[in-house]
């Protein structure tokens, strides 16, 4: 079946609506009115005679009242169905029309497959699927893997044999195992009974003899015994090392470094060639959530050193993970505890001076606002504007007129035109009346004049000044000195934000408060103790000199050997080698000139810089009475601050941000080279040259680190119940026994460290003469029942023959076991 042909004058009709339809729909133009269909047969002009009837038909048609009344009916039908259209048509829903309907029983459009399909919105599982996929990929996921696959790289062999070796000795990192394994058992256990370990019977609160790494407890409640014991410290070290990373990296590109310079800024500052002489201490490597935590108060403060504060950055969640992670950090313990909530107290102490600033400036901006309304800075000129009179607000408020315009059509749109009258003239002498100059059109505002016009004022200024005209704007008078403190102020800022918000400062006083809350109840215990009163000539005997930061520790694959000469001049070699790296040195130098970060920044940098390695001399800076002393020399002996060269940890991180400006701007100008090659990307030579700094910093913290094999658990250990002396007793095995308790955490009077020395001295020169009456009287008198004296551990120590020694006349009782001895005491 054909289509009939439509004639030209329907074709045209039907394009013409197609074209004007969207536009009707959009409102741009009006709506149809409802007439009544036309007749076009027998019109006038049709190439037929009209008829009589016609001619009397049309004029019936076309009466007053025929009119009236189809206007009446017509009008009100069109409105009504316009208001129906826009009230509850969508302007996207086209009506029906003829073309688009099809008879009844046709087949569907086929054209309609190509019709558009909605795209199906993803489901919850396909978006969590592209949410994880995204965040394995990430920037901080990517640092997360790097970080841990280097420091298993470069404290190699801890992981090769983790279940029987320890790095470095067998002394502290025993003890700290058995603290780890403690804390865990305390809490699953009693918790009640946290401080009051089992080692060091029977002293109360013996767990505050150290730092007692009681953020790790998480670790100590998975497996129990020695070798568990051992396999959680050596995986708590490799990934101390990696949060090392992980968190100068966060906070140095929080701070506006590119990644190339925050990578050299974290290896340079988790493998610093001075750490190598403190693998034997976790509570010292364990620091990486110092600059992990300033990284997300950075981050939720919106700050960074390149752009300042920003607004529009600011995240309160990651400001709570942030006071979160110092909490945890504080918990591990005070030898870097207590510096860091200096460090925290002065950033804090800055944010409230900054935002007191920032108000009061606001207030006085506000107030010489509110004083001379109207006055603002014109950038044109370079100097105040004076505030609009009434005439020029009248004038501002009229609208301006479109370029080509005249007055008058202005004057139509706008309103009346103001009445213009001519300005009578002074009499002249020998003139009876006034003269009047000629009456004219009143010119365009700013447009020419005529020269009757320009005549005429010219012969009315001959006798007196012309009036001021009311359609011009007059400028005030120029100033010609601008004052000195307005000069440099420039023009006023717009108003901002505040710096911080009052969300965010009530996060950081409730973050403060629990951070502060948590120290006071950690110390508690260590307030407890008996304090010994030779702190000072601890932290005395502990300062390193001035030269010592030169100086690599003993560990160092690179300057151990090297510098073993100027090492044995050290007081303390393993706590005053203080070497954060030559190459460290080379890119801070280079940052002072040549850097990303401004100059106010890096003159602060080198500040703090000066203050923390002042701090860090202890006592050699004027004997330190102005600057170790008061900060740190008033603690306890217990919160382990005797020790000024572990400050070292703040002077690492900010010669590591120097550092960062350095390599950053060394990667900018690569690249700002590389652009005008051809191709316009760096070659593998140049993106090698980046890379340089990071091999450099690297390969300084190549380690030697020594990892004994730990001796196993006698089987007696796990099996006899306390309270109990193990023997033989000395500053070295008795951490290693300690350790060994870890199967039962029976109580024993063993115990190693720096802390408590005394009663342990005490302790050991009383049994030293064991079994004999003088040591059983002593025993007795601090509650010890029994005594077990290891048979593969005793010789060549005084207690070597009291294995087959006869204990009858002691009034003692002996039970010989396949590996020790147990003496039961009355």
């Amino acid at each position: 079946m054909t289509e009939q042909p439509q004639p030209k004058s329907s074709v045209a009709a039907a394009e013409t609506s197609a074209r004007r339809g969207p536009r009707r729909l959009l409102g741009l133009l009006p709506s149809r009115r409802a007439t009544t269909p036309v007749n076009t047969k027998n019109k006038p002009g049709d190439g037929r005679a009209e008829s009589p009837g016609d001619k009397v038909g049309r004029s019936e048609k076309t009466t007053p009242e025929a009119k009236t009344g189809t206007s009446e009916k017509a009008a009100p039908a069109a409105k009504a169905g316009t208001l129906e259209k826009k009230a509850g048509t969508p302007a996207t829903e086209k009506s029906p029309t003829a073309k688009d309907a099809r008879p009844p029983g046709a087949p569907p459009d086929p054209w309609s497959v190509f019709a558009a399909i909605p795209q199906q919105p993803p489901g919850l599982l396909r978006r969590a699927l592209r949410a994880l996929s995204r965040s394995v990929v990430h920037e901080y996921a990517l640092v997360v893997y790097a970080g841990c696959l280097l420091a298993v790289m470069m404290t190699w062999p801890t992981l090769r044999y983790p279940m029987h070796t320890l790095p470095q000795d067998l002394g502290d990192p025993t003890r700290q195992a058995w603290r780890v394994a403690w804390a865990g058992h305390a809490v699953i256990d009693d918790p009640a009974r946290l401080w009051q370990s089992n080692a060091y019977y029977p002293q109360k609160d013996s767990f505050a003899f150290g730092d007692s790494l009681f953020g790790y407890a998480f670790a100590g409640m998975l497996g129990d015994g020695p070798s568990a014991a051992i396999l959680r410290y050596n995986i708590l070290f490799v990934l101390a090392h990696a949060l090392l990373l992980i968190g100068a990296y966060a906070l140095v590109r929080q701070l506006g470094a590119r990644p190339t310079g925050a990578a050299v800024a974290a290896v340079a500052f988790a493998y610093a060639p001075w750490r190598l002489a403190q693998e034997g201490h976790l509570n010292i490597i364990s620091a990486g959530a110092i600059p992990l935590a300033l990284a997300m108060l950075a981050r939720g403060h919106g700050y960074s050193l390149r752009y300042g504060f920003r607004s529009g950055r600011r995240r309160a969640a990651w400001a709570v993970t942030g006071w979160l992670v110092a909490i945890w950090q504080l918990t591990l313990g005070f030898s870097l505890g207590i510096p860091f909530a200096y460090a925290l107290g002065l950033i804090l102490i800055t944010l409230v001076v900054t935002g007191l600033i920032s108000g009061f400036r606001q207030s006085r901006r506000k107030k010489r606002a509110a004083a001379v309304p109207g006055r603002r800075w014109s950038l044109r000129r370079g100097r105040r504007a004076a505030p609009a009179g009434p005439v020029e607000a009248a004038k501002s408020a009229v609208p301006a007129a479109p370029a080509g315009a005249s007055v008058k059509a202005a004057s139509k749109a706008d309103g009346p035109e103001p009445e213009v009258r001519p300005v009578a003239a002074p009499l002249k002498p020998g003139v009876t009346g006034p003269e009047t100059p000629p009456v004219t059109d009143p010119p365009a505002l700013g447009g020419p004049r005529s020269e009757v016009q320009v005549a005429a004022s010219m012969e009315v200024g001959k006798a007196t000044s012309p009036a001021p005209r009311t359609d011009v704007l007059e400028s005030p008078p120029r100033r010609r000195w601008i004052s000195l403190g307005r000069y440099l102020a420039g023009p006023p800022r717009p108003e901002r934000k505040p710096a911080i918000g009052w969300l965010l400062t009530n996060i950081n006083i409730l973050g403060a408060t629990i951070f502060l809350s948590v120290g006071i109840l950690m110390a508690v215990p260590y307030i407890r103790l008996k304090d010994t009163g030779s702190r000072i000539e601890e932290i005395t005997f502990f300062s390193p000199p001035l030269r010592s930061l030169l100086i690599g520790p003993a560990e160092s694959r690179v300057w151990g050997a090297a510098h073993a000469t100027p090492r044995a001049s050290l007081g303390w070699a393993a706590e005053m080698s203080l070497l954060p790296g030559f190459a460290l040195y080379a890119l801070a130098l280079a940052g002072l000139f040549l850097s990303v970060w401004r100059l106010r920044h890096r003159a602060l940098l080198i500040l703090g810089l000066a203050v923390t390695v002042i701090l860090t001399l202890g006592t050699n800076f004027f004997g330190g009475h102005w600057t170790y002393l008061p900060v740190f020399g008033h603690f306890p002996a217990a919160f382990d601050l005797r020790i000024p060269g572990r400050l070292m940890l703040w002077v690492t991180l900010l010669l590591a941000i120097l550092a960062a400006g350095a390599v950053d701007d060394f990667v900018r100008r690569i690249e700002h080279w590389a652009a005008q090659r051809i191709p316009p990307w760096p070659g593998p030579w140049l993106r090698l040259a980046t890379l340089v700094p990071l091999i450099l910093v690297a390969l300084e913290g190549w380690n030697t680190t020594a990892h004994p094999q730990v001796a196993a658990q006698p089987p007696a250990l796990r099996t006899v119940p306390g309270p109990m002396l193990v023997l033989p007793t000395a500053d070295l095995t008795d951490q290693t026994v300690q350790l060994w308790t870890t199967s039962r955490f029976q109580q024993i009077a063993n115990g190693g460290g720096g802390f408590n020395a005394a009663q342990q001295n005490e302790l050991r020169a009383k049994a030293a003469g064991f079994p004999d009456a003088t040591s059983i009287e002593y025993l007795e008198s601090i509650g010890v029942r029994k005594v077990l004296l290891l048979r593969d551990q005793v010789a060549g120590t005084s207690w070597e023959d009291a294995v087959d020694l006869p204990v009858d006349a002691l009034q003692i009782r002996r039970e010989d076991l396949p590996d020790a001895v147990v003496f039961y005491l009355n």
